[in-house]
């Protein structure tokens, strides 16, 4: 694959992957990775198309994150006005969290926000989390389960002694952590770039 065509303006390159529509979601390896971003804008290479946008056509960047298994996978929506949207994350090529690209994700939006506050992007929705019924379905499905988790627990150690039983029910707790730290990471809010939530920069 070829380098992205770096935009003018103190111009600096990151090794994360990306996805856009369009492009299968089943791989067994991603080729598209690497973004550039400048004092004007970003540029990328699409399987092998060179596309870049200046700043000025950005309409909304929104953060999230999900789990796979015990691993957090941050990502990053970009909103363009023609349209578009590309979709930046902590991924490996497979497009699972990999360690090596926490630091590379981290760095590249967090240079991103930086010259967006610099330029002062008004016009930019910055919007974090899931939407407010998403997260109100899984926070009530959370404490119903969270409820029933306990009162299992408590049958299992005073009703019916079970160690095999004590065994599942820890089990289930390891389970549902990533979740509760996921939906916890996940409120949905606006954010200024000068001030991005740090909990979903990884």
């Amino acid at each position: 694959m070829s380098d992205p065509l770096p935009p003018p303006g103190n111009a600096r390159t990151y090794d994360v992957y990306f996805f856009v529509p369009g492009n299968s979601r089943l791989f067994l390896h991603n080729p598209n990775h690497g973004v550039t971003v400048s004092d004007t804008g970003l540029a990328w290479v699409n399987n092998g198309e060179a596309r870049s946008m200046p700043f000025g056509d950005i309409t909304a960047i929104h953060l999230s994150c999900g789990a796979i298994g015990q691993q957090i996978l941050d990502q990053c929506r970009i909103n363009f006005g023609d349209g578009g949207v590309i979709t930046l994350a902590s991924w490996n090529d497979r497009g699972l969290p990999d360690e090596k690209q926490i630091p590379v994700y981290r760095a590249c939006i967090g240079d991103l926000h930086a010259r967006l506050a610099a330029r002062g992007q008004d016009a930019i929705r910055f919007t974090a989390g899931f939407p407010q019924w998403r997260y109100n379905v899984l926070l009530g499905a959370v404490i119903c389960a969270g409820l029933l988790w306990f009162g299992a627990l408590v049958a299992v150690l005073f009703m019916a002694p079970n160690l095999q039983g004590v065994g599942v029910l820890i089990g289930g707790l390891v389970v549902g952590v990533p979740i509760v730290k996921v939906l916890r990471k996940n409120s949905p809010r606006y954010y200024t770039p000068d001030n991005p939530p740090g909990e979903l920069l990884s």
